[in-house]
This record gives C-alpha cells, sequence and structure tokens, in this order.
C-alpha cells in the first residue's frame, strides 16, 4: 500500500510510552516549580509581528512562521520565544515587582532542514522580575540546578559568565583606531577563537586576553573596570551549595548578545540541558527597564538525554 500522505519535517510526534513519560516530567517540573511561588503563565500562541520584532533577538528574525490576519490584515507569527512574551506581558499588565512566573509553551522557529533542528519544541522556564542583585542570580542558578536533579540528572556543570566583563574592558582597553574591529572581537570571542584573536591589532586589550582565557582571578581583580564583576561571580559560585562542579568563564561572549550581564549554562555529559541569566536590556528595549533573570529548558532535548541515559 502506497501512503501519499506524511507530516512536515522539524514537528514533532509521539506515542505512547513517550508521550506518556514526556508528560509526567512536564508535570513533575511545573509542579516543582509552582512549590517555589513561580507561578503558571500562559502567552498567545500567535502575536503580531510589528509589536515584538524590533525586540526580537536577532538570530530569530529569520526564523519566523507568518500568515496574515483575515479579521484585521496584519502579519501574525507563531511564538519563537517565550521569554519575550513573558516581559511584555509584565509591562502590560503593570503588576506589583517583584514577580516570579513559570511557563511551559511551544515554540515555532523556521529552521532550515539541512541543519536538521526541530521547528516545534516545548521550553519550561521560570523568570523573576524586578530583583537585581547577586542574590537573585544565586536563586536562579540554584532553582535550574534543582529542577534538573529533580529529573535524575546529575554529574552537572554549571558554567557562569558575564558578558558585561568583556564590554568594560573593550570600552577602556580597545584602541579607538580598532572600534571598527568590535564586532570581528566579539565574534572571535564568542567562538573562543584566542589564536584568531591574538592575530589582531589590539593595542592594550591584547595584554589581558591570556588572564580572560586562562581564568586568572588574582590578574582580573587588579583590573579596576572589571574587579566588581568578577568579584560578583566568585561571590555567586561560592554561594551555590549545591554538588555540581562550577566553572566561571571569563573569556565569554554571547553574540548576538541576548543576555546583559550575569548568564550561566547548565550541562551533563557536555550535553546543554538548560541556559539562563539577566535580561534586563531586553526590558529596556520593550520601553522600560526592569531587572529581570531566568532559564529555559528544552523539554524535548531533555527528553532525548534522559533516554539516551538509559540505553
Amino acid at each position: 500500500m502506497s501512503i501519499k500522505h506524511n507530516i512536515p519535517k522539524g514537528v514533532l510526534q509521539f506515542f505512547y510510552p513517550h508521550s506518556r513519560k514526556r508528560r509526567d516530567i512536564e508535570n513533575k517540573i511545573m509542579d516543582y516549580l509552582d512549590s517555589k511561588d513561580y507561578k503558571e503563565i500562559v502567552t498567545p500562541t500567535f502575536i503580531y509581528e510589528d509589536n515584538v520584532y524590533q525586540d526580537l533577538y536577532e538570530p530569530l528574525k529569520s526564523k519566523l512562521f507568518k500568515f496574515v490576519d483575515r479579521n484585521s490584515g496584519k502579519t501574525i507569527i507563531l511564538r519563537p520565544d517565550v521569554t519575550l512574551q513573558v516581559a511584555l506581558a509584565v509591562l502590560l499588565a503593570d503588576i506589583d515587582l517583584p514577580a516570579r512566573f513559570s511557563y511551559a509553551h511551544y515554540i515555532y522557529r523556521d529552521e532550515k532542514q539541512h541543519a536538521n533542528l526541530k521547528r516545534e519544541f516545548k521550553q519550561i522556564g521560570a523568570e523573576i522580575f524586578g530583583q537585581n542583585s547577586i542574590e537573585t542570580d544565586i536563586e536562579i542558578i540554584t532553582l535550574a540546578i534543582d529542577v534538573l536533579n529533580l529529573v535524575d540528572i546529575k554529574d552537572l556543570v554549571v558554567r557562569i559568565s558575564d558578558s558585561q566583563i568583556i564590554d568594560k574592558l573593550l570600552d577602556v582597553y580597545l584602541s579607538p583606531q580598532f572600534f571598527d574591529k568590535k564586532k570581528a572581537i566579539l565574534r572571535l570571542i564568542n567562538k573562543k577563537n584566542l589564536s584568531f584573536l591574538k592575530q589582531m591589532p589590539l593595542g592594550e586589550f591584547g595584554s589581558i586576553i591570556d588572564a580572560l582565557f586562562l581564568g586568572d582571578i588574582n590578574a582580573l581583580l587588579k583590573i579596576e573596570p572589571i574587579k566588581q564583576n568578577v568579584g560578583n561571580l566568585i561571590e555567586i559560585s561560592n554561594k551555590i551549595n549545591k554538588d555540581c562542579e562550577i566553572f566561571l568563564d571569563f573569556f565569554y561572549y554571547e553574540y548576538p548578545t541576548y543576555h546583559s550581564g550575569v548568564s550561566f549554562d547548565i550541562f551533563s555529559n557536555n550535553a546543554v540541558l538548560c541556559t539562563g541569566g539577566r535580561y534586563g536590556n531586553l526590558m529596556q528595549l520593550m520601553g522600560k527597564y526592569i531587572p529581570a533573570t531566568g532559564f529555559a529548558i528544552n523539554l524535548d532535548k531533555l527528553m532525548d538525554f534522559l533516554y539516551t541515559k538509559e540505553i
């Protein structure tokens, strides 16, 4: 028998028992977040493009699923990112701060087929609005670790960074004649390409690169513009009282930028299971600065990891 029908590439389809286990894991995480006073928020599956396009993380702008609203004639997009929607909801609702939210939402991104990436996946996350402190960073990182431990994932490695360190160093130590090279420098740092970076004429900034790459804390604490940032990362690391390995990455820059300030990734067996960090700059772009931080877990990547671990 010849079957002519099929489903688009990159979408989700599950049968029992995978579907049941996936739902159980989601419920377990969401119940735990609720017990920690991160209350669930539900955002629209589709939104007007012109409401959010200028605030979207740059790489997402070419991955939007679009269609025209027959009622308004305006272009609508399927949800490409949850954090942006939660941030917009907080701004529009003018809620009392601080506030904590959790969510479990599908995300839709029109990835190229050859990239072998899902065009539909579910994301679970938690967000804090209205607090800007080391204690808030510690709370959200600790919560993310607890969530992964909750679903029996151990041997965690937590990488903690602060993009402001690179920004401040470039502002102070990069010679003015090299300002036009700043984007190229940030891309090389993002790719950890130390050898190419050292071939560039960086002026005084070039003398600091080795200390950043090697994580020479004693040397970095002597550099006045970043002394506070480095000290904050050390304090965060010391106060995360969890059974995991913590790695402070000073030679790090997220480019294009999504997070502003302290950010983190959580790994197990070299797989990235969670990402998070501050994004107050996003709130500023949307019209009002509100301190914000959070984390996100791709549920489908998490399930793949759990199944691999069982084999």
